[in-house]
């Protein structure tokens, strides 16, 4: 699994491809990227809307070209309410960390071609820290803002890397970078889902031909889940290197896929620890394709499990296994 880091280079932008586009004008909107914040309190939802200016057909081929304006909009992790939304962004820019104040960006200036971080408020999205108040406040290094790192004592400090091939923790009020060492650092993303792991006496593996079963396993005896998966992870965290499975409730949660096949879609079983018996099962209730699936990040809400994909996030109570709310951000179905 992993998290993905987005790049828009351009505004004008031409699409080639193989269906046909319904009108010129403005585009239903994209979704681009779905950030959690460092603090898991605020679902950040970056998404752009293409105004189509040219649209040719050949033969199976369409043509169309225009210019992206960009949007944010930040929820609630707790109720998916909407708390705050953006006006036109017209300059490209990826989120790439986010703190209870800021939202930290990776930003292209066209102009210069460059590629710069810089920070905006998380409550209004107004600009906080700008490219060249980093700059002014780090003037012998540069910052390289293609992926966000965190302190491994520190999940909520974010770390940049210079061009200098050092690595800086950024000040969230100042911008101020201070030199850390490397061993204290890792890169902004969890391991939260994993295949195999063990205990000091007992291991624990996925085992099969398409479709597997959990084994616990130890020196004398063995004991298999009554379920079977198609490319099954168990959410859990790694500490000290180490991954450990999450536990609520005498539960493991394992995440697998519906079909082999693009469209799949997510299922999550509630394993008992003990006897690795599925309490309940649940099914995803975003998109089922490839794009839309990819999951971004899955975080405890209160005793619930939060899962962000690309396009949808969800809460699920943990107990039933019954989805509490949903926010799905269908992707347009003509472009």
């Amino acid at each position: 699994m992993y998290i993905k880091q987005l790049t828009f280079i351009g505004l004008a932008v031409t699409v080639f491809i193989g269906f046909s586009c319904k009108q010129i004008g403005k585009q239903p909107p994209e979704t681009r990227l779905m950030m959690v914040s460092a603090d898991n309190k605020y679902i950040v939802r970056l998404y752009s809307i293409l105004n189509v200016r040219y649209y040719e057909k050949k033969g199976g081929t369409t043509f169309r070209s225009g210019t992206n304006t960009f949007y944010l909009e930040k929820y609630d992790a707790a109720t998916g309410k909407l708390l705050a939304k953006s006006g036109k962004i017209k300059q490209n820019i990826t989120p790439i960390f986010i703190t209870g104040k800021h939202i930290w960006l990776d930003q292209w200036d066209a102009g210069m071609k460059n590629r710069d971080a810089a920070a905006i408020s998380i409550d209004d999205f107004s600009e906080s820290i700008s490219a060249n108040t980093l700059s002014n406040v780090n003037p012998a290094v540069k910052f390289m803002p293609y992926s966000a790192y965190t302190l491994t004592a520190n999940p909520q400090q974010l770390v940049l890397k210079g061009n200098d091939e050092r690595w800086y923790a950024i000040d969230d009020n100042t911008g101020k970078g201070t030199i850390v060492q490397s061993n204290e650092v890792k890169i902004w993303k969890d391991d939260f889902l994993e295949d195999s792991w063990k205990t000091a006496d007992v291991r624990y593996d996925f085992k099969g031909t398409g479709r597997s079963r959990l084994v616990k396993k130890n020196k004398k005896d063995e004991w298999t889940s009554n379920e079977d998966f198609i490319r099954p992870h168990v959410f859990g965290n790694t500490v000290t290197k180490i991954f450990s499975p999450v536990t609520i409730n005498s539960c493991w949660f394992v995440f697998s896929k519906t079909t082999s096949d693009k469209n799949y879609k997510w299922q999550i079983n509630a394993l008992d620890t003990a006897n690795l018996q599925s309490r309940w099962v649940a099914h995803y209730p975003g998109e089922a394709d490839t794009k839309s699936s990819d999951i971004e990040k899955i975080i405890i809400q209160n005793s619930n499990l939060l899962v962000v994909t690309t396009t949808a996030v969800a809460l699920l109570d943990i107990k039933t296994g019954k989805w509490l709310w949903v926010l799905n951000f269908k992707e347009p179905e003509n472009k």
